[in-house]
């Protein structure tokens, strides 16, 4: 409905994941949920798609697309229009070179390598509309951040790594790719509930927890009832030291009070209904007790 009505010049899919399914029987339903986009494209339009997903270019395969809509991919694989040749990152931002002759190396003011593919998407938009690579390298130094992703609070010796937005396998896996950029004496991961994957909630939440194994982490700090099969999970296959469980924000946040005063990074991640910035809230109200 929404393509139809708007109908763009250009869209773009920079991914399909496990989000939606309390709305989908399964992923590969939400992939041609999120094709229906092409639809509405104007005719000679542009359609962006990240091109190393599989299940994205079966489902492009399997889509009726206009022939006047053209296709650019962008990807960590050379067979994409645009590709990632280099990647850096430190607490800065990212740093990254693309296959494009036309940019040198470009830096961001943001975190995750998620980010370099957006950015990548992005760029092709905006040659489609015409900018310069000097002006598209100005708007990337000009990115405004959203609330509540990424955001990095000190409180005296401590800093919190603030991403509550929202939870799902895969921006866990991003929040603690960046988690493992703080060197801190103490590195505390606080993650909750992830919300609407029904039936497969334990098994996913599960999985997360086995995943652990592959980050440093000194203690976990799990909030809410299907966050318990995440410490279930790193107790049973990680070196993880001290593994807390609570069943509320508040008590969370009462317990890592104690840390206020110690070289710690604390990463906090939850669903979006959990409101888990409580936390960081609360800690820095606590900041000078």
């Amino acid at each position: 409905f929404l393509t139809d009505l708007v109908q763009p010049a250009v869209a773009i899919i920079t991914s399909v994941g496990l989000v939606h399914i309390d709305n989908f029987p399964s992923i590969e339903e939400i992939a041609k949920a999120k094709l229906e986009i092409v639809k509405g494209i104007k005719d000679g339009g542009l359609f962006i798609y990240f091109g190393d997903d599989r299940l994205i270019e079966e489902t492009v395969r399997n889509t009726e697309i206009n022939e006047s809509i053209r296709k650019q991919t962008f990807g960590l694989n050379k067979n994409n229009t645009i590709w990632l040749k280099e990647f850096n990152q430190d607490l800065d931002g990212i740093t990254i070179r693309v296959s494009d002759e036309s940019f040198d190396e470009l830096h961001i003011d943001i975190l995750g390598k998620h980010q370099a593919l957006n950015a990548m998407a992005a760029i092709l938009a905006a040659q489609e509309f015409g900018m310069n690579p000097e002006e598209i390298r100005s708007g990337l130094l000009k990115i405004e951040k959203t609330g509540l992703r990424n955001e990095v609070i000190n409180i005296n010796k401590c800093q919190i790594l603030n991403d509550c937005y929202k939870s799902n396998p895969v921006s866990i896996n991003a929040a603690l790719n960046i988690f493992e950029l703080f060197k801190s004496k103490k590195k505390i991961a606080v993650l909750g509930d992830m919300l609407g994957y029904r039936e497969m909630s334990h098994d996913i939440h599960y999985n997360v927890g086995e995943n652990l194994l592959h980050y440093h982490i000194d203690e976990l700090i799990t909030i809410g009832k299907e966050a318990k099969y995440i410490a279930k999970a790193a107790k049973e296959n990680t070196n993880i030291k001290s593994i807390v469980e609570f069943d509320t924000k508040e008590e969370a946040a009462l317990y890592l009070k104690k840390y206020l005063s110690e070289d710690c990074t604390i990463l906090v991640k939850g669903s979006r209904f959990l409101k888990l910035e409580y936390i960081a809230n609360k800690l820095k109200e606590w900041e000078n007790e």
